[in-house]
């Protein structure tokens, strides 16, 4: 059998338990009287109180309220226009309670079991997964910098040679070392060493070990 109306997990007091939203059982019944009159009326009427059997949701968009009520609540509401239509609300609410006070079997609770195992499983996995993706995408870490930077500095002593007593190897030096960073920076897609993911360091070393002059044009 289809539910009439949709239950749902919500928050009322302190707990979260099945229940739903009595605009759904106010229109399922075709009550002719405005759901805001319908609804005020029947929490006067019985003593609902809020929080305990109800709670109520803003809808700013269309100047609504909406009101998510117990199991308990709903079974009331469905009974208020004393029609069939209420007695089939009523019944749906009734069959879940008594679907979910029932003893289960041993079987059953095998199942129950096996199904959460295997929730928490994969729920540990995706968190794995996450883990490692994250720490994949981090940047990398001081140490892995200073071999980047160090192994930057050798790369260019090995492409123009460095000669401090010389103005212009110092100078042939320092604009090949820019011209390597500024290339490394587009083709990594950083701003900085700092920021390079962890994923990227074994291809930045390898690259920045083997560029050519070539490669800086």
């Amino acid at each position: 059998m289809n539910s009439l109306i949709q239950i749902t997990k919500n928050t009322i007091g302190d707990a979260e338990i099945n229940s739903v939203n009595a605009r759904e059982i106010h229109d399922y019944l075709k009550v002719k009287t405005a759901f805001s009159h319908w609804i005020n009326r029947a929490i006067e009427k019985y003593d609902f109180i809020e929080n305990i059997d109800f709670v109520k949701i803003d809808k700013p968009l269309n100047n609504q309220k909406d009101y998510i009520v117990t199991l308990e609540m709903g079974k009331e509401l469905a009974m208020l226009e004393n029609n069939p239509k209420g007695k089939e609300i009523r019944k749906q609410f009734i069959d879940l309670e008594k679907k979910q006070n029932r003893v289960l079997t041993t079987s059953e609770q095998i199942i129950l079991l096996a199904q959460g195992h295997q929730e928490i499983e994969q729920r540990l996995s995706n968190t794995e997964d996450k883990i490692n993706y994250l720490e994949n995408k981090s940047p990398i870490v001081y140490n892995q910098i200073k071999v980047l930077e160090d192994k930057r500095k050798s790369r260019t002593n090995q492409l123009v040679g460095y000669n401090p007593n010389c103005e212009k190897s110092k100078a042939n030096y320092s604009r090949t070392i820019r011209a390597l960073t500024k290339k490394f920076k587009d083709v990594f897609g950083v701003a900085r060493y700092a920021d390079l993911p962890k994923d990227k360091y074994n291809d930045a070393l390898k690259w920045v070990s083997s560029v050519e002059m070539v490669d800086l044009i």
